[in-house]
């Protein structure tokens, strides 16, 4: 899967996952890749789209509340400090999009991310972070063919 960061409310990757700016919403954009990026194979390419999106939560040392938005579903997770959470999201059908005749269409679909509260890590743990830090996010797609 593929993810665009649309605003500035999101740390950069660390390893599989990101970081949302404490008291801010997150867009982001999801793209499912065609079945020659997701596998090794010699089949030929066709489309995938994201059926299911596992998102797995964790936040700081302060109690948070997260609202995760596709445009089908809105979920809001009340977490206590230092706590993970983990919840499976049924995605929209996703937006057709073919940048090239040659290959399949991919789809895409908009996330919303929004972190209620946050933390400064510098401040807390006395670590040399000095980001504001709302909830670390990761996502695992499920993938099924279109119809």
């Amino acid at each position: 899967m593929f993810a665009y960061f649309i605003d500035d409310n999101i740390y950069g990757r660390e390893n599989d996952a990101f970081w949302v700016r404490g008291e801010s919403s997150a867009e982001l954009l999801l793209r499912a890749p065609i079945s020659i990026e997701a596998e090794a194979n010699l089949s030929p390419p066709r489309s995938l789209r994201i059926d299911k999106l596992m998102v797995h939560l964790e936040t700081g040392p302060k109690p948070n509340r997260v609202t995760v938005t596709t445009n089908g579903e809105v979920r809001l997770v009340e977490m206590a400090a230092s706590s993970r959470q983990s919840f499976e999201l049924s995605m929209p059908a996703g937006v057709p999009y073919r940048p090239d005749p040659q290959f399949p269409t991919n789809y895409v679909y908009r996330l919303s991310i929004r972190s209620e509260t946050g933390f400064v890590p510098m401040f807390e743990s006395g670590s040399g972070d000095s980001r504001f830090l709302g909830v670390m996010v990761r996502l695992v797609p499920h993938y099924a063919e279109p119809d």
